[in-house]
């Protein structure tokens, strides 16, 4: 009986910490998913940033590769590149916001100005309305087209280091 009774609570323990190991070999790959994640959106702020200045984009490479070199080491980039490239969107629409975005958006800021010209000068609030919509969808679209630009940005530019490390 004592037998039994300690080798089923053997069992039991061997069966609590390989639970316990799957658990906390999950919970850090979900740490590491974040810190994964947390890095992908510096670097993308970073390529943001970038954006502002008029430069050329080898320019805009050069000048992140270092960044990133302090931000990221070597062994996560190729993670958070995969990360990145996961979350852009491949179909057509993205694409073009990607390219033009303001091309895009430059007819719903229009139909924001006509409907703010009309609701003025008509007195009707509905049109006012349409203007409010207008504005939104093309702020909105820039800010996406931004993103996504910043997001391919980064991408290059993490694919320039690779091939750099690769080379040498």
């Amino acid at each position: 009986m004592e037998v039994r009774v300690v080798s089923t609570l053997d069992s039991l323990g061997e069966e609590v910490l390989q639970r316990y190991d799957k658990s906390t070999s999950l919970h850090h790959n979900l740490q590491g998913m974040a810190t994964v994640m947390d890095k992908a959106a510096q670097l993308i702020q970073m390529a943001e940033d970038e954006l502002t200045q008029y430069s050329t984009e080898a320019r805009k490479i050069e000048k992140l590769r270092r960044k990133f070199g302090f931000l990221v080491p070597y062994t996560e980039q190729q993670a958070i590149r995969e990360a990145i490239a996961a979350d852009i969107p491949q179909n057509f629409v993205a694409q073009l916001v990607e390219e033009n975005r303001q091309t895009v958006a430059l007819p719903f800021w229009g139909i924001g100005g006509l409907g703010l010209l009309l609701g003025i000068s008509w007195q009707q609030p509905l049109d006012l309305l349409v203007t409010g919509v207008g504005f939104y969808v093309a702020f909105q679209v820039q800010k996406w087209g931004w993103e996504l630009e910043a997001k391919r940005l980064v991408i290059k530019t993490l694919d320039d280091i690779a091939a750099g490390v690769n080379a040498a």
